[in-house]
């Protein structure tokens, strides 16, 4: 009975220590929260294009895996130091359990892309094959911290000024642990995307909370006022809802731990993993409906040079700065005076040709149309002022914000353009007088910009009766 009794102890023990370690294979839980950001230093590389596939923290008897992505995640190294100094880039959001770790092991693609002196065509490099077993090369940085048993920031710096080369052309990496102050600067966060499902929703648009879930662990998401909320498929009315599948694009907030999101795209289940590519647009030429990205952030490929052709057509979503979707001529004049766009589609890396599904326009930080782009909205209005200019629109339908069916937000249209059931040009007056005449359930269309819970319309125009 004895005998039993110890071997029953020493058997809950032996649970305890590998769960207080995380266990091999594990992938983290019941602890702290840990936040797993990337960095860089100098170096005289322009870009260095990296795919990552997993990081494992290890301890002295096991490993927690804090994040892995069968398909990847690409990174050009180079942007996460400025001038300014280091800029970071969130890579995990996870619970790991408390415990001395001992290293990290970093999980990339043995090729890489490497662009220098200038260069507008990048080099292709390899990792070197004794860190490289079954197409992953693995390269180890040293830990000596105690993580999860509060709130921690784990940084690891791809150091690029001691990588080295080979003259075969092989790249020797170095990844160190590093302290930097400045990571609690959401200033000096790079804004990225995020895929996961939504549970957990609270609040009420377009201020709301919910848990995402996804390659890059679990996050808390926080929506407000200047948050665009659009469909993928183009689509109106989003309605965040639990269960959803989103790419969330936004900074993380290291003293609230909250991802504060300036976008979200709800997914519609098809190409959600396409190829994407991110930058300032040129050579835009609407007859062809061709245009060129300098590559700034890209997803799904190795950019193998410092741009890459874009091919749209008939079957393009195109999107303005809110999710707004709008036609080809009329993307393409915007398109000539925006600072930063995003194409999605299928990548051809012979051709450098990504033919594009999807289309957008964004602001430079990322923000859209709940940040005063551009916004549409239709619905019942009521309260009308013609003095004022200024009505109570009830939304049904509406694009480039945040909002739920049937809430009133009010619309100012001081600087608007009217126009009647006919779509002839009028003044306010008449028009005010139309809509208050107008037979129940005639609704209106307002576009223009959405700010502060005001709608500020650059047009104002009665819809016809629907059939």
């Amino acid at each position: 009975m004895k005998i039993k009794s110890l071997f029953l102890w020493l058997a809950a023990l032996c649970i305890a220590l590998v769960a207080g370690c995380g266990g091999g294979g594990a992938s983290g839980g019941g602890g702290g929260a840990l936040s797993l950001f990337l960095t860089d230093n100098l170096s005289s590389y322009d870009a260095v294009w990296v795919k990552i596939y997993q990081v494992d923290l290890r301890t002295a008897t096991g490993t927690t895996t804090v994040f892995q992505d069968a398909n990847g995640v690409t990174i050009n190294l180079r942007t996460l130091r400025d001038a300014s100094g280091a800029r970071f880039t969130l890579l995990a959001s996870r619970s790991v359990s408390p415990g001395r770790y001992v290293g990290a092991d970093v999980f990339m693609d043995p090729s890489l892309v490497v662009f220098t002196g200038g260069a507008t065509t990048g080099a292709n490099k390899t990792f070197p094959a004794s860190i490289t077993t079954g197409g992953r090369s693995k390269v180890q940085a040293t830990l000596d911290d105690d993580l999860g048993s509060g709130r921690d920031n784990l940084i690891l710096d791809f150091d690029l000024s001691q990588w080295t080369e080979s003259p075969a052309g092989t790249i020797n990496p170095v990844i160190r642990k590093v302290t930097d102050p400045t990571v609690g600067n959401p200033g000096r966060h790079e804004n990225e995307d995020y895929k996961g499902t939504i549970s957990s929703l609270n609040g009420t648009a377009p201020e709301q909370t919910f848990t995402l879930t996804g390659r890059h662990g679990t996050f808390s998401v926080a929506t407000s006022t200047s948050t665009v909320i659009f469909r993928s498929n183009g689509q109106p009315s989003p309605t965040l809802a639990n269960g959803q599948t989103v790419e969330v694009r936004g900074t993380f907030s290291t003293t609230t731990n909250v991802l504060n999101a300036t976008s979200v795209k709800i997914e519609d289940g098809a190409g959600q993993d396409n190829p994407e590519v991110r930058g300032a647009p040129s050579a835009l030429n609407a007859g062809a409906g061709t245009f060129t990205i300098t590559t700034g952030q890209c997803g799904g490929f190795l950019p193998s040079n410092s741009t890459v052709n874009i091919v749209t057509n008939g079957s393009t979503i195109f999107r303005l700065r809110g999710g707004v979707t709008t036609t080809s001529t009329d993307w393409y004049a915007q398109a000539a005076t925006a600072t930063v766009v995003e194409a999605e589609g299928t990548y051809n890396a012979g051709t450098n040709t990504l033919t594009a599904t999807k289309v957008k326009i964004e602001d430079g930080n990322g923000q859209g149309g709940g940040n005063g782009g551009e916004a549409e909205a239709k619905g019942s209005a009521t309260n009308l002022n013609a003095e004022a200019k200024t009505f109570t629109l009830g939304l049904s339908e509406w694009e480039g914000f945040n909002a739920t069916l049937g809430q009133s937000i009010t619309v100012n249209t001081s600087n608007a353009q009217y126009k009647n059931g006919s779509n002839q040009t009028v003044n306010a007056a008449t028009w005010y007088a139309a809509v208050n005449s107008a037979p129940a359930g005639t609704r209106v269309k307002v576009e223009g910009s959405f700010a502060d819970g005001v709608f500020t319309a650059r047009e104002a125009k009665i819809l016809p009766p629907i059939s």
